[in-house]
C-alpha cells in the first residue's frame, strides 16, 4: 500500500474561523485510507443504482421509530428478507443479474429490474 501525501496550499476560498487562543499550533495527523482504482470492469458494461423505500404498513406514524428501525441492524435483516422474497417472486427479473444490496436504500445491480413495468403497487403482508 503506498501513501500519498496532500500538499495544502494556504490560501483558501473557504473562510477558516478562528479563536483567539485555540488551535495557533496543529499537530501532524497521518492519515490512511483504503481504496483502489478500479480501471476496467470487463464483465459488465453498467451498474444501475436504486434506491429502495421499504416501510412497514402503520396506520400511525411515528418517525423516531422509523430512524431506529433504518438504523438498526433488525430492520437490515428484514430489508435483506424483503429483497430475497421479491426476487423469488419475481425470479425472471433476477435472471443473469448480479447484485449488491447494503440492506438500507442502496441496490446496485448489473442490469435493469422490471420496476418501470409494473403498473401497480400493493403492500405485502406475507
Amino acid at each position: 500500500m503506498s501513501q500519498t501525501k496532500i500538499n495544502i496550499k494556504n490560501e483558501s476560498s473557504v473562510p477558516i474561523l478562528k479563536r483567539d487562543g485555540f488551535g495557533t499550533k496543529g499537530r501532524v495527523v497521518t492519515v490512511k485510507a483504503n481504496s483502489f482504482e478500479v480501471t476496467k470492469i470487463s464483465k459488465y458494461d453498467e451498474f444501475l443504482k436504486y434506491t429502495l423505500e421499504i416501510k412497514p404498513i402503520d396506520a400511525e406514524k411515528n418517525i423516531e421509530a422509523d430512524i431506529k428501525r433504518e438504523r438498526s441492524d433488525y430492520g437490515k435483516s428484514i430489508r435483506r428478507r424483503i429483497l430475497k422474497e421479491l426476487s423469488l417472486k419475481k425470479g425472471e427479473w433476477f435472471q443473469n443479474v448480479v447484485i449488491a444490496y447494503d440492506g438500507g436504500t442502496t441496490l446496485f445491480t448489473t442490469d435493469r429490474l422490471g420496476f418501470d413495468k409494473e403498473t401497480e403497487t400493493k403492500p405485502c403482508t406475507d
